[in-house]
């Protein structure tokens, strides 16, 4: 059976015969990281549902480049780096967005706007941060907001456990300056 039609390639609908549908490697790297990605996600874009959607364009993308994650000689930290782009597409989507969309049909309840306030100024915080010191912000987040140890950040962002220990305490404290300023120039 011929799958071109009319001479533009393979057909969209039927699998391409060489390749498998699901690699095994890729299937139990994204099982091992999954949970991660996921924080990561949620961490940065704070809905879950937009988080899912941000992780599973990641995850597509990183299917799609799997023999690249596998050659790098750190496959986690590529597949980071896809999830943050992806993150930051979704970000610019919303904005593209923003001026089509319609208001709820029911106004959310207060604790929900409380804390999504809260997590606006943090969220705000965390990337001005990632503007001055991106460092210091991934080591912050992989620790706090991850769970990570030490020693995961430092293998993971390739420096040692020391400079890691450093980056993520410096982070909190120029988080800590940042809300700060933040709260002065919110109450001004």
């Amino acid at each position: 059976m011929n799958n071109d039609t009319f001479g533009q390639g393979a057909d969209v609908f039927e699998p391409d015969p060489e390749r498998p549908l699901l690699d095994e490697r890729f299937d139990a790297f994204l099982r091992k990281h999954k949970d991660d990605f996921y924080r990561t996600a949620v961490a940065r874009l704070v809905d879950p549902y937009d988080a899912d959607e941000a992780l599973s364009d990641a995850c597509l993308v990183m299917y799609q480049r799997w023999e690249k994650i596998q050659a790098h000689p750190k496959p986690v930290v590529l597949a980071r780096y896809i999830l943050k782009c992806k993150i930051q597409d979704f970000h610019r989507a919303r904005a593209r967005r923003a001026g089509r969309e319609e208001v709820f049909a029911h106004p959310p309840e207060i604790h929900y706007l409380q804390e999504m306030g809260e997590q606006d100024l943090l969220s705000r915080a965390l990337e001005a941060l990632r503007e001055i010191s991106p460092q210091q912000a991934d080591c912050w987040e992989m620790y706090k907001v991850l769970g990570k140890e030490y020693s995961e950040i430092a293998e993971e962002l390739d420096i040692t456990i020391g400079a890691a220990k450093t980056a993520a305490s410096r982070g909190q404290a120029k988080l800590r300056m940042l809300l700060t300023l933040e709260s002065e120039t919110k109450d001004s």
